[in-house]
């Protein structure tokens, strides 16, 4: 079996090409493959990674698959899209915008526009001056946007518009739509959505956080299982929800948009599966830190955070990642 690591998987959406390429979305992150590999796996890689970088994490436990030559038949990792047209109206920001309202899902302001005419027209009949926009397709806060009243933007059409929410909180559940099993993770992100890190979150955190019962959260959320199973065909699936606040009180936006693949939630999984609770964060390399060690950067972090540390990213890459636990 080799694997591509494909992140450029909603960029193939947003393009309706299911064989498009773009290493540089690849190349940046790529090593997350590392992070959770599991078996003597083939990665057609599109970075080179330097020895160093790969004894450190083979000394910390992290299994290095073999790299192959660029082929043909290989396996998408990050998403499937063999059945490419049915994964593009499950991961569509619309097709989740309808269901949401359907199923009373998310707030009822929320709309669906498909030009500039159609956005001015909702900005104009509803009251406040801030509002949300997410382009149909996207990922990490791309094609999102603040906007403000008598403001132009350039935007991409079509996609869903709604008021600017207080956020408190943001998270992902994955789901496997067969038996039920999930995890949570809390994402951490800017204003526009951009995942800077995250870890992963208790249904009780939540409860407590909505001040309702831990069972009486559970049963609602279950039965948001049992309806995503009755409307989607696929195994597993990763769905965005958050909390806001509202009046002084703490509102649940249950479905915010659909993942028809791996996220970052699933290498926050498989982090804290190996060592233990922790939180992987995203970040600018400090000045010098390229030219240490990961065990030195290992040190410096563990000092700064005093925690343990691993240091998850290569120094060839544009952002520091780290897991600390």
């Amino acid at each position: 079996m080799i694997y591509k690591v494909n992140l450029d998987f909603d960029h193939a959406l947003l393009k309706d090409n299911p064989n498009l390429l773009n290493p540089k979305y690849i190349k940046e992150f790529e090593y997350i493959f590392f992070l959770t590999n599991q078996e003597d796996a083939l990665l057609m890689n599109y970075q080179e990674y330097q020895i160093e970088y790969l004894n450190y994490l083979q000394s910390n436990g992290i299994r290095i698959p073999k790299f192959a030559e660029k082929k043909s038949n290989y396996t998408n990792w990050w998403g499937d899209l063999s059945n490419f047209e049915h994964v593009k109206k499950i991961d569509s920001k619309i097709f989740a915008a309808e269901l949401g309202l359907k199923y009373k899902l998310c707030p009822t302001d929320i709309e669906i526009v498909l030009n500039e005419e159609e956005l001015e027209l909702y900005l104009d009949k509803q009251p406040g001056d801030s509002f949300f926009y997410r382009s149909n397709f996207g990922f990490s806060g791309n094609g999102n946007k603040v906007l403000e009243k008598g403001h132009s933007y350039s935007l991409r059409y079509p996609g869903v518009v709604s008021k600017k929410l207080d956020v408190e909180k943001s998270f992902g559940i994955t789901l496997n739509l067969k038996n039920h099993d999930y995890y949570i993770v809390e994402n951490h992100t800017t204003e526009s959505g951009a995942f800077v890190g995250g870890e992963l979150l208790s249904t009780d955190c939540i409860a407590k956080e909505l001040n309702l019962d831990h069972e009486i959260f559970e049963k609602k959320l279950h039965s948001i299982f049992k309806i995503l199973s009755s409307e989607l065909d696929i195994e597993t699936i990763q769905f965005d929800s958050l909390i806001y606040k509202k009046n002084c009180g703490m509102i649940w936006y249950p479905l915010v948009e659909f993942n028809c693949r791996r996220t970052m939630g699933t290498i926050i999984n498989e982090l804290s599966k190996k060592f233990g609770h922790g939180v992987w964060s995203f970040d600018k390399w400090s000045v010098g830190q390229k030219e240490m060690t990961y065990v030195d950067i290992e040190k410096e972090l563990s000092q700064r955070f005093k925690k343990n540390i691993l240091v998850t990213s290569p120094k060839s890459s544009k952002i520091l990642t780290y897991f600390s636990y």
